[in-house]
């Protein structure tokens, strides 16, 4: 349920959408169309870089290129992806696991059961666990954790537990207020902390705890050195609980925001695992260097529906229209996507279904320039407001997203009822923009292209987005958008215990959230990492983003990353 970045190449960006669209797509047929530049890889003051010790033929340290460092190292208040992936269950755990097929295996928690009221639910946890600060983890420690995921803007996590009771030193019991289906799912994201480490408080405004000078987690691996916007450097933590050895003594984690960066970082050995490789030239690797799996989760197109025009349906739905998802899938990801009419994507199984997507694209937002661009003249006029409307489009610096981006830019830009330039700013001032009360929740000019990484569970997909409760700054609803219909549904689906019962809510919630588009929901594509097969081996990346760097040490989850 967390913000997905996607990184970029750092070629100068052309917001003046000067560049035609045939331009736009053809720069994806070949490396000569597209400006390389040169490794970002920044040291520390003391002249160390990642590059210095060949990590790549070590046989103890890992060394993965990212596109961005962790936003926070507290993750009760992390929204990001960067800071789950490279800081989450590494570093920090929780009761419960998401595995690789996106069911749930344990954790602190060995074992789980839900009684007949299906809101009371007993967790027998991990005995012989200890956090990075030497204390036994208990069941106090997860009274502690619901306590201080309250308030956050990861609430929603905790916001349906009514109580925390501790049976035992070993066992607790979690009653929610009703029935709750995605209750794994939340017990995956609730990061569980010591209750007597110095400094923490159950109200996170009140720490005095610095978790940039050390972790108190229970995870395999503990903070070495985190340098913002250079690198994040874990150490083998040596009393983790797992029977299994774990093969890394080091997981340096190296910022390198451009795709062809981190792609000549793994051709000269400086780095044993990429994860933004660019789709458009994977020819250039051999199949062992390449891993994909399919993901869960979107990329989507943000308005802000309390502004005018904005708060015009038509609009946004026109806007939608224009869009060539098939295109931009081919033409940018070599085709290894779906498009979407909605915020469900195929990784979720049971809860997607194509032909329902289909009637979606054809009703109300598929591909359409013609209607698309009456929807758009409708609105306008709807609302009083005189063509062309100036827009800004703004994005985070990523290679692929750019170039779609700009593709969707220039669409809007050749209509008559739109004059639309694209912005391209640094993935953190990205999110503090549109989790800012006064950012785009207030702007009436501005729209965001950005991803979001779901989970496992339909509700992960929705209700942080949509739910009026989550609007910013209490959650992640930056557009402000708010339908009395589709919070009952949000609450009914969280109820709803049986599985086919639940797919008809949330096709019901997805179509008034279609017609309605406070967001254009574009397509999933696979996740694709590039690793050195010298270097390594058994490398396997999560479907969810927020998770994708598991595999280097998971043993509960038989995903085990070797040195070779």
């Amino acid at each position: 349920m967390l913000l997905t970045t996607m990184r970029m190449d750092s070629r100068t960006n052309n917001s003046s959408g000067h560049s035609t669209r045939r331009q736009i797509l053809a720069a994806m047929g070949g490396a000569g169309a597209v400006s390389l530049a040169g490794c970002t890889g920044g040291g520390d003051d003391d002249g160390d870089t990642a590059g210095d010790d060949d990590a790549s033929g070590s046989d103890n340290e890992i060394t993965v290129a990212v596109g961005a460092n962790p936003d926070t190292l507290d993750l009760a208040q992390s929204n990001d992806a960067p800071s789950n992936a490279v800081y989450g269950h590494l570093v920090y755990q929780t009761l419960v696991a998401n595995d690789y097929d996106l069911s749930f295996a344990p954790q602190l928690a060995t074992d789980w059961e839900v009684a007949d009221d299906e809101v009371t639910w007993t967790l027998q946890l991990r005995e012989g666990v200890e956090f990075h600060n030497g204390d036994e983890f208990t069941a106090d420690d997860v009274v502690f954790s619901v306590e201080r995921f309250r308030g956050t803007v990861n609430d929603d996590i905790v916001n349906s537990i009514a109580e925390v009771n501790v049976v035992d030193d070993f066992t607790v019991e979690i009653v929610t207020d009703s029935p709750q289906a995605q209750f794994l799912t939340d017990m995956s994201s609730l990061y569980i902390y010591p209750e007597g480490a110095e400094g923490l408080s159950t109200t996170v405004a009140e720490d005095d705890f610095n978790f940039e000078g050390g972790s108190v987690g229970t995870g395999p691996f503990e903070l070495d050195t985190f340098a913002s916007e250079d690198r994040i450097v874990l150490s083998r933590y040596d009393n983790y609980w797992a029977e299994e050895e774990n093969p890394w003594q080091t997981a340096t984690f190296q910022v390198v925001t451009e795709n062809v960066s981190q792609e000549e970082a793994i051709q000269n050995g400086e780095v044993d695992v990429i994860d933004s490789p660019r789709a458009f030239q994977l020819s250039q690797w051999n199949d062992d260097e390449i891993v994909d799996i399919e993901a869960v989760g979107f990329d989507l197109i943000g308005f802000p529906t309390a502004a005018s025009p904005f708060t015009n349906q038509k609009l946004r739905r026109g806007m939608a229209r224009l869009v060539n998802r098939d295109d931009v899938i081919e033409a940018i990801y070599s085709g290894r996507g779906t498009p979407l009419a909605g915020p469900i994507s195929p990784g979720l199984t049971a809860f997607y279904d194509q032909d329902f997507t289909d009637r979606m694209h054809e009703e109300f937002v598929g591909f359409n320039v013609e209607r698309g661009n009456q929807l758009i003249q409708e609105a306008l006029e709807e609302e009083g407001v005189e063509p062309p409307i100036n827009i800004e489009v703004r994005t985070n610096v990523n290679e692929e997203r750019e170039l779609w981006m700009q593709e969707v830019t220039q669409t809007w830009d050749e209509t008559e009822s739109i004059n639309a330039e694209l912005n391209v700013i640094d993935f953190p001032s990205l999110v503090d923009f549109i989790t800012a009360e006064d950012g785009l929740a207030q702007s009436s000019d501005i729209v965001i292209g950005i991803g979001w990484t779901g989970g496992s569970d339909p509700n992960g997909h929705i209700e942080d987005l949509y739910a009026t409760e989550n609007q910013v700054p209490e959650g992640n609803n930056w557009s402000l958008y708010s339908n009395e219909e589709v919070d009952s549904l949000i609450a009914e689906g969280q109820e709803t215990i049986d599985t086919d019962a639940r797919v008809e809510v949330y096709r019901e919630l997805q179509e008034i959230l279609i017609e309605e588009s406070p967001h254009a929901w574009l397509w999933t594509t696979d996740r694709i990492h590039v690793v050195d097969p010298e270097s390594i081996e058994g490398w396997s990346p999560h479907p969810n983003s927020s998770l994708r760097f598991d595999g280097i040490f998971a043993p509960e989850r038989d995903s085990i990353t070797q040195p070779l």
